[in-house]
């Protein structure tokens, strides 16, 4: 195997959002303060158009953007229920209205291997592998392992007859090659239904999953049914 590469794939933020550092200056007894204000910024793009706002979290947890136009267009995604996301390397967002979209948008394959056996059928060849956890990287609790190969890896139900449905809070990859692979993660069987995708690699993060939103008021912990791992072509 040539060089590994060791990823964990999720975001502490929500929704992959920034946050930039404000100062501010205060003044106490007379003597003058400086702080760091915290601003959590949204930067997205759907259909060709982008994005950038400032951001709140309510109460039930339902974020709301500072700026009208680009809140509009999010909250109106949020009602997709085929909602497709992929997350950036810098933790910006593109929106599709379904995985089919994102696929084609991305040229994402997961038949590209182009190794053949001696009976001339293709051969996947081993590359790296995927650990899905009960919990956090740091305490995992019970975990499911997959191969990855050449050419991916496609999984159509991790609850049947892996019994992990709608238990993974993080997930770990380890691949031979640089910007190849892209995990996608599928709210439902057969991956359908909402789903996250990531670059293999991205930054290094906690590895909660919860760190991402899937819709109003939820997020992606606990939540995948199915999953795959396409080639970048």
């Amino acid at each position: 195997m040539k060089k590994v590469l060791l990823c964990v794939l999720v975001v502490t933020s929500l929704l992959s959002c920034s946050s930039d550092q404000e100062s501010s200056i205060s003044n106490v007894n007379g003597i003058e303060k400086k702080t760091d204000v915290t601003k959590n910024v949204m930067n997205f793009s759907y259909k060709s158009k982008s994005y950038s706002s400032s951001y709140e979290v309510k109460n039930d947890s339902t974020i709301v953007l500072n700026e009208s136009v680009a809140n509009d267009v999010y909250q109106k995604i949020q009602e997709l229920q085929e909602l497709a996301v992929y997350v950036n390397a810098d933790k910006s967002l593109l929106f599709f209205d379904n995985y089919k979209d994102l696929q084609k948008a991305l040229n994402l394959d997961n038949k590209n291997s182009s190794k053949k056996s001696i009976t001339g059928k293709t051969a996947a060849v081993q590359t790296g592998s995927i650990t899905f956890y009960e919990h956090n990287i740091s305490n995992p609790g019970q975990f499911l392992t997959f191969p990855v190969y050449d050419n991916g890896v496609e999984i159509p139900d991790v609850g049947i007859p892996y019994g992990f449905s709608d238990k993974a809070s993080s997930f770990y990859i380890k691949v031979d090659v640089l910007n190849k692979y892209t995990v996608t993660l599928f709210r439902d069987q057969n991956y359908g239904g909402r789903s996250i995708s990531f670059l293999v690699p991205l930054e290094l993060y906690d590895g909660n999953l919860g760190g991402h939103r899937m819709g109003p008021g939820t997020n992606w912990n606990d939540q995948m049914t199915s999953f795959k791992v396409t080639v970048s072509n």
